[in-house]
């Protein structure tokens, strides 16, 4: 078994309360639209998973310019791009990274293949996972010459995956060096 399990009883947040006007409710908004109260969407998965996507299937493919564009407005987004990096951002891109890979790591819909006819190995979920942070975070952004702006939101979706997947570091480590003999 290579997810972790957790004894303790994780919170899940129905509603976000903050003070219009403050820094927390900025980055609460960012991630959940201009009325953070109702918490109707995480906009950082939703941004994530769009680059993922394009990045992928190259769904620009012959427009840089416009694959650029798509890529500035998902990092911006997530607050890649134009953020001041404070600790308040850190802590929402820590929570926006496990909320990601627990979503991960307990779907069946992550978990399937072939429209749901086959499990996938928890194996080849850890693997499936690093390929995501990977792309999104790494290869996409270092395409255009963000590289340096998604490091520190890529080392935390690394750090959170470490915590959440047995023996994580070794499996990410040998997945990465695999991902570096193909580029």
């Amino acid at each position: 078994m290579f997810f972790k399990k957790r004894n303790e009883k994780e919170e899940i947040q129905d509603s976000v309360d903050t003070v219009p006007g403050t820094r927390e409710h900025e980055i609460k908004c960012l991630r959940y639209g201009k009325k953070p109260g109702k918490k109707k969407a995480d906009l950082f998965i939703r941004s994530f998973m769009m680059i993922n996507v394009s990045f992928r299937n190259n769904l620009h493919g012959i427009n840089l310019n416009d694959e650029k564009k798509e890529l500035e407005k998902n990092l911006r987004q997530m607050g890649v791009l134009d953020q001041k990096r404070d600790e308040l951002l850190k802590e929402e891109w820590k929570d926006f990274a496990k909320v990601y890979l627990k979503s991960c790591l307990t779907s069946h819909q992550y978990r399937s293949a072939l429209s749901g006819m086959i499990t996938l190995s928890d194996e080849k979920v850890a693997h499936m996972i690093i390929e995501d942070i990977d792309t999104v975070l790494r290869r996409a952004p270092e395409r255009f010459g963000y590289g340096e702006d998604s490091r520190e939101l890529y080392e935390i979706f690394r750090e959170q995956y470490f915590d959440m997947v047995e023996d994580g570091n070794t499996i990410w480590d040998a997945h990465m060096e695999t991902i570096r003999k193909s580029e």
